[in-house]
């Protein structure tokens, strides 16, 4: 090997090992959460709620939101393969399907984000992100080396999610949008199996230059540091369901707990989270006899081992909040914010004699409404 060869290899090793992050050496914080004594109080976390009627127009008819991103003008959701993007108000500003196998269309909408009035959308099976106006004009497109699951944009760059596999061998990716590439894995893989898991969500937070993210069936919080790439273990969560995710059999692989987990009382995977006041909040699914329900857990950031405070939502009704039903979409501007179909939002305003939807208009087939619960 000629001395030019070798010193290129040195080079590549050393750029290398600087992008390929593994996650630095220190004990998460060990939460122990009490599933079993949720509070009766939602006044303890909301302290407020508002709703967005979204207009039901011929050309904006929504069933089930598969993505939604909000921004300080508009909401814009993704329903199969449609955009749709209306006003803070609920107006309807426009709508679009690209989908199609040409240089500006997706094939199809697995995640999608909205950032400085640009929305992001990462067709999964073509490998690439492709970016539009809010009117649905193509602006971009970037190609990825590798399928990725979900995305979050942060500091200008794409962060992408694997959702167990690749053959980068890396949980997450930093993509630069300037130089059209990779330019950081990090996590490598403990195990490299392919599973598709739609519903789990990786990237839980953002906050202080930070991504907070975790990895299926484990419940440890770790944060990514977006400017040096380096990884910590931030917490880790113990339930006291009636099963723990120890009690299967994990080297069966991500297919086995998926079926051996289905309708159990154990907590599979973290939800979404948010910060506010110094307080953090972390949403998780956990099946109750009849289904899984949504449970919010409250507890401080400085002391999270002194214990915090647990609401299930969907079993139980709370006065003043009455139509806090679902899991949040997203946490956004220290809300949750969740939905309900309009049939449910009417039964509920009906039998509570609750008049603020009568100038809505409201029907059993309109458009879903938007709630925005304010975190105390």
């Amino acid at each position: 090997m000629g001395l030019k060869n070798y010193k290129l290899i040195l080079v590549l090793s050393a750029v290398l090992a600087g992008c390929n992050k593994q996650p630095v050496e220190q004990a998460a914080v060990e939460i122990a959460v009490d599933t079993k004594t949720p509070c009766d109080n939602a006044d303890d976390f909301f302290d407020s709620y508002s709703y967005v009627v979204l207009d039901t127009d011929p050309a904006a008819l929504i069933g089930e939101i598969n993505n939604i991103d909000i921004d300080d003008d508009n909401i814009v959701i993704n329903s199969r393969n449609d955009v749709f993007v209306f006003d803070r108000k609920g107006h309807l500003v426009s709508s679009f399907n690209n989908t199609g196998q040409g240089p500006e269309e997706y094939a199809e909408v697995f995640d999608m984000r909205l950032n400085d009035g640009v929305i992001y959308i990462l067709s999964r099976s073509t490998m690439e992100v492709k970016t539009y106006s809010l009117s649905g004009e193509y602006v971009d497109s970037y190609k990825l080396p590798y399928y990725y699951s979900a995305m979050e944009i942060a500091d200008g760059s794409i962060w992408l999610a694997s959702e167990t596999a690749n053959e980068s061998l890396y949980e997450f990716a930093e993509y630069s949008t300037d130089k059209r590439e990779v330019v950081r894995n990090v996590m490598p893989f403990e195990k490299n199996e392919s599973f598709l898991y739609s519903s789990f969500y990786p990237f839980l937070m953002q906050d202080d230059d930070k991504l907070y993210v975790s990895r299926l069936y484990d419940m440890n919080v770790s944060t990514i540091d977006c400017e040096s790439g380096d990884v910590a273990e931030k917490w880790k969560f113990k339930f006291n369901t009636e099963k723990q995710l120890s009690d299967f059999d994990r080297e069966q692989g991500y297919a086995y707990m998926y079926s051996a987990t289905a309708n159990k009382p154990v907590v599979t995977y973290l939800g979404r989270m948010a910060e506010n006041d110094g307080s953090v909040y972390l949403s998780f699914n956990n099946f109750f006899i009849i289904g899984y329900f949504t449970n919010l857990y409250k507890f401080n950031k400085e002391h999270p081992e002194e214990g915090g405070k647990l609401l299930s939502i969907g079993l139980a009704s709370y006065e003043g909040f009455p139509f806090l039903k679902s899991k949040p979409l997203l946490f956004h501007d220290n809300c949750y914010v969740s939905m309900l179909v309009a049939e449910h939002v009417i039964s509920i305003a009906e039998s509570l004699k609750i008049d603020d939807f009568n100038d809505a208009h409201l029907t059993e087939e309109s458009n879903p409404v938007l709630f925005f619960h304010r975190l105390k």
